[in-house]
């Protein structure tokens, strides 16, 4: 990728006031510079505005850290406006055109996209998109893109961590710290989910254990119970068997046998004792006649015999005739009383005969009967049987039922079991994962941390780093050559062989080895970032211990940039006349009143 920077406009920015600095950025070595008119000198014209609007610009901040409210022209209050358009050539060769417009007064940034707005919500979500959209921090811009008299401390004097640091966003291998840090989060998210899990499972396998054991007691209760309705049923069916084996004769044969006597016996025996009955209550009636008419016949005759000569019925004596008709009467009634008596001692003997044939008859129905109460008690009997093996079959029926409903049983118990058993399943499932995970990200902190593959990368840059810097050290007559190790501690060796340190040397001689780190990273970030900037700035490079044979050295190198690269470089300057020839094109500031602008 590639970051062409087309058009730069500046207002109320620094000391740029309220007319408007407009730049187009030019291919080549362009000049930068201007005089003070306020105070007749080349300083504090306003040449490192420039420079300062375009890192503001990107970042919302300024390389000498400058606060807000000083940002701000002094004789404005509000309308600060840096506008700053480029073009990104994307790695499949498609070109994006943005612009960057960042204010104060009120604070605000505006995005856009091939003329779509993309801004975003806050600020701060917009710096990062920035650093997004040109694939570069602000620390690796203002080390590759610009150097400064201003600028913070060159890499060479910095400590080895911020070395480190610089090179990390210059291979971009910040990447690599974010996942780091996302990776040792997330290992100890898992492990924090690891160990939760851990606790579940064990209590997990403690209520499956509590669990199993309330099974085992269950299902011996179970087992109990279906023997208990299983010897039940034995038993039910040993007492089936006692009812099949006695031997009965069916009810139809009973029914038939108390029908017949019923019929055939008892309902004759009826007839002979109704026969009997009818006989002896007319031998009664008779014997009881013929017993009142011997009476009657006895009291006639005693009446007679008690009035002796009288007459009964007019109480006169008999006469001689009457005494002959009286004996006559007594002799009739002798024989009727005798003739009666023999008649009813022939009824008497027939209600004897009738009486005795009456207890025959009756004996025999109570033969009958009793017959046919046996008969019933019999059939009862049966009926009694077979209802017992109708209810033995019921109870067998209920007993299995219930064996049934015991084997089919789904106890809570059961459900405890069975669920534990799949949620223990689970956690451990989740837990094999979880470890995999935890394992995966243990590899991965190691992958990711400083002896992982950034170390790697380093190791595999180092060659090529050290080539080009130790380039540009001889290119520009530096005093020495210099070797990073993969934890960037520098061997510097001076020119008489001896190792020594960056603080060794002069002023000159310091910035002929920033100029080449400088140039080195740019290299670096060229072909291992995949990021490149169109655009080098470099502020008051010839004006600060920089001689002239290191200008002419600089000059060199630039220009084959310029061949190799088609870059546009800006040099910030105050030597005007010596060096004027060597630029394609130069920008002339002057500040008048306190405001800087474009001499045109």
């Amino acid at each position: 990728m590639t970051v062409v920077f087309n058009t730069l406009k500046i207002k109320n920015f620094l000391s740029v006031g309220d007319n408007e600095i407009n730049i187009s950025f030019q291919k080549g070595i362009n000049l930068l510079t201007g005089i003070n008119n306020d105070n007749n000198t080349r300083n504090g014209v306003g040449k490192s505005s420039v420079i300062e609007s375009i890192y503001w610009c990107l970042f919302g901040t300024t390389i000498r850290d400058i606060k807000n409210d000083k940002i701000i022209h002094n004789q404005q209050k509000k309308g600060c406006d840096v506008v700053l358009t480029f073009q990104v050539i994307n790695s499949d060769s498609t070109i994006n055109q943005y612009t960057v417009t960042r204010s104060l007064g009120p604070s605000k940034i505006q995005i856009t996209k091939d003329g779509v707005d993309v801004t975003l919500s806050t600020i701060p979500n917009n710096d990062d998109y920035i650093k997004q959209i040109i694939g570069a921090t602000p620390e690796v811009f203002n080390n590759a893109v610009i150097m400064t008299a201003n600028n913070t401390m060159p890499f060479m004097a910095q400590k080895k961590i911020d070395k480190r640091k610089f090179i990390e966003g210059v291979l971009n291998l910040n990447i690599f710290t974010d996942m780091l840090l996302k990776a040792r989060a997330d290992y100890n998210d898992t492990k924090k989910e690891n160990d939760i899990l851990c606790n579940n499972f064990v209590n997990f396998q403690k209520n499956l254990e509590t669990f199993e054991n309330q099974k085992l007691n269950e299902d011996k209760r179970k087992k109990e119970n279906v023997d208990r309705w299983q010897y039940n049923i034995e038993v039910c069916e040993t007492s089936i068997k006692d009812c099949e084996n006695k031997k009965f004769p069916e009810l139809s044969d009973i029914d038939n046998q108390i029908n017949n006597l019923e019929t055939n016996k008892l309902s004759v025996l009826k007839n002979y004792l109704k026969t009997y009955n009818d006989t002896n209550s007319e031998i009664i009636t008779k014997k009881s006649t013929l017993t009142a008419e011997v009476n009657v016949l006895k009291r006639e005759k005693q009446k007679i015999i008690d009035k002796g000569n009288v007459c009964p019925s007019c109480n006169r004596e008999y006469c001689k005739d009457d005494i002959d008709s009286v004996k006559n009467r007594l002799t009739e009634l002798d024989n009727d009383i005798s003739s009666q008596e023999n008649e009813l001692g022939d009824v008497i003997s027939k209600k004897t005969t009738c009486d005795n044939n009456i207890k025959a008859v009756e004996g025999g129905i109570e033969k009958v009967n009793t017959k046919i109460k046996d008969l019933n008690k019999f059939k009862s009997l049966i009926k009694d049987n077979e209802h017992a093996i109708s209810k033995y079959n019921h109870e067998i029926n209920q007993f299995r039922q219930f064996i049934d409903n015991i084997n089919n049983e789904k106890s809570i118990v059961d459900s405890n079991v069975e669920n534990t058993k799949k949620e223990t399943e689970q956690v451990k499932e989740k837990l094999e994962k979880v470890k995999e995970r935890l394992s995966i990200l243990d590899s991965a902190k190691f992958v990711l941390s400083e002896e992982g593959v950034k170390t790697y990368i380093v190791k595999k840059l180092l060659t090529f780093l050290n080539q080009k810097l130790n380039f540009y050290l001889k290119a520009l007559d530096a005093p020495c050559t210099c070797e990073f190790d993969e934890l960037f501690e520098e061997k510097i060796i001076n020119n008489e062989g001896n190792e020594c340190s960056y603080f060794n040397f002069s002023g000159g001689e310091r910035k002929r080895i920033d100029v080449a780190v400088l140039f080195m990273f740019q290299d670096v970030l060229r072909l291992y970032s995949g990021t490149s900037f169109s655009l080098s700035m470099y502020d008051e490079l010839f004006d600060s211990a920089i001689d002239e044979a290191g200008i002419e050295k600089i000059l060199e190198i630039l220009k084959k940039r310029i061949e190799d690269y088609d870059e546009s470089i800006y040099i910030v300057s105050h030597n005007k006349s010596s060096i004027k020839s060597n630029f394609d094109n130069i920008i002339f500031l002057e500040k008048n009143n306190g405001k800087t602008q474009i001499q045109s």
